[in-house]
């Protein structure tokens, strides 16, 4: 790709320094691993392993969100080197580069290299893009790839388009809800309206032909094409659901730090209807201008808002990496909305300066959340991991024989590490739970009933509570040790406690050389 304008110092020179800093920034906290990313590298092993796409060996199940992600670490796994190294690696690497498609796209959404510039610094100090970054997760990938699919859209290249989607939807599967506005934009963006239809449907089948292959084999796998954790996740219209209640939780997420951005947008989209309301009947050069900000707006804000929607109505249970599908979306529209209203405005003098004035606001706010709540937040997590679930999956590893049944509900850690098989009464690998689930019983009920006894003959439960050892009455359940965790959420500063039990007359021959816990 070729950097736009003919002075290239600046933006060359700009954006070395804002990947350098990212990079740094995100590397500060390297050593962040979510229980999430030893769910995929269970995954990734065991599909090396040839046990199949499978959390238990032998038995498959689609307990993970992006395929492609999981066989990218699998890639690793298989060429010898370390998968949780591999995966953090790639993560930062494909942030890195997220942030040099993000300029190009700005800069074809705005045509001014210095509002490219001011949105890449803005979503380079993106407090939810710095958390996620850097932690073996998928969420990286998925912003690369979204933002090349808009960036091959607003560049008429709907073919690109059409196969990074597919990649996309390989990653985080609700992205398939951005291919009608990839169509719509084809037909929006051309004046042969047959031929734009006809190519559109020649697309929809290409999309179809690259998604194929996965599908028939999740299908044969799986019994399904669509991961069991977005099932565990999610309620669609649930009894217990409450939709202002998922507004106000994305709403603030998105309002933490992206407050800026959106208000750009509110500013340009109000400067766009009041310009489309009174333009005049032969501004040709001008109806071409609006036709694109228009386009893109449509294009834009329709899938930031469609997702969301999706979000809520789903009654999907939103972690912030979920919003980072539209985050940098929002971020690019946002300057390039904002940057013309003010070229159009009596500030037009004034609009390098503001922008650089509304970029240095934004990161501001960004760097009080993410030193103020989410590193804080993140070197509590590291913390507790270091203190509670990994200390129990090396027991664990240490103390029982591979496979031995376990029940937990927190399984990443415990199933890697530990090498043992998990069954999950929150239903992420574990399809039978959903049931119960859906019926209005809670993981703890799932254990505390003994419901689990159903479908497996459980060695040791691993049960987490506010208060240690809570099931130390039940006198088939025999506690083996509880570890602390400090600080599991953002949020709050909450303190919970892993109690392992070990179930009478259950439990399986002991490995030689087992650690005492």
């Amino acid at each position: 790709m070729k950097l736009p304008g003919g002075n290239r110092v600046l933006p060359i020179a700009a954006l070395t320094l804002i990947v350098v800093v990212f990079y740094a920034t995100a590397a500060g906290h390297f050593s962040y691993t979510p229980d999430d990313t030893y769910i995929y590298l269970r995954f990734a092993k065991n599909v090396v392993a040839g046990e199949g796409m499978s959390f238990n060996p032998g038995r498959p199940v689609y307990g993970f969100t992006g395929p492609l992600w999981m066989f990218v670490i699998a890639g690793g796994i298989a060429g010898s080197v370390d998968p949780l190294l591999a995966a953090k690696v790639v993560d930062l690497l494909c942030a890195s580069l997220a942030l040099l498609v993000l300029f190009f796209l700005a800069y074809e959404l705005a045509r001014d290299t210095i509002a490219a510039l001011a949105a890449t610094a803005c979503f380079s100090f993106d407090g939810w893009f710095l958390r996620w970054t850097g932690t073996g997760m998928e969420s990286s990938l998925a912003v690369l790839l979204v933002l090349g699919v808009f960036l091959a859209v607003v560049r008429n290249r709907y073919l690109y388009a059409v196969v990074l989607l597919a990649f996309l939807a390989m990653t985080r599967p609700e992205a398939v809800l951005l291919l009608p506005f990839v169509l719509a934009d084809l037909v929006m963006n051309s004046r042969n309206r047959k031929y734009a239809l006809n190519k559109a449907a020649a697309l929809l089948l290409g999309f179809g032909a690259l998604m194929l292959p996965w599908v028939l084999a999740a299908s044969r796998a799986f019994g399904s094409c669509w991961p069991n954790t977005a099932s565990a996740k999610s309620g669609f219209l649930s009894p217990g659901q409450d939709i202002p209640a998922s507004l106000r939780t994305i709403g603030g997420m998105l309002g933490a730090t992206e407050a800026v951005a959106l208000a750009l947008i509110i500013f340009g989209a109000a400067a766009l209807i009041f310009r489309l309301r009174h333009r005049g009947e032969r501004e040709d050069e001008a109806s071409m201008e609006l036709f694109f900000l228009r386009r893109q707006t449509v294009l834009c804000g329709g899938w930031c808002i469609t997702l969301a929607a999706f979000y809520v109505v789903s009654d999907m249970n939103v972690v912030t990496r979920y919003l980072l599908l539209i985050i940098p979306i929002i971020v690019a529209l946002g300057f390039s909305l904002g940057s013309w209203a003010l070229y159009r405005s009596r500030l037009a003098r004034y609009r390098p300066a503001l922008l650089l004035i509304l970029m240095l606001a934004a990161i501001g706010g960004n760097e009080a959340v993410y030193r103020g709540n989410i590193l804080p937040g993140i070197r509590r997590f590291e913390a507790g991991m270091e203190t509670s679930l990994i200390p129990i999956a090396e027991w664990f590893r240490g103390n029982v024989s591979p496979g031995t049944a376990v029940v937990a509900a927190d399984i990443g850690a415990i199933g890697y590490i530990g090498n043992v098989d998990v069954w999950d009464p929150a239903g992420l690998i574990t399809p039978e739970a959903l049931p119960l689930l859906r019926g209005g019983r809670r993981p703890y009920d799932i254990v505390r009933e003994k419901l689990y006894e159903r479908y497996i003959r459980a060695a040791y439960v691993v049960d987490r509570a506010e208060e240690p050892a809570r099931l130390k009455d039940d006198s088939l359940l025999v506690p083996v040790m509880t570890k602390t965790f400090e600080g599991m959420s953002l949020a709050k500063n909450e303190t919970y406690y892993y109690t392992v039990y070990r179930v009478r007359n259950a439990e399986p021959p002991a490995q030689s050389g087992g650690k005492k816990p």
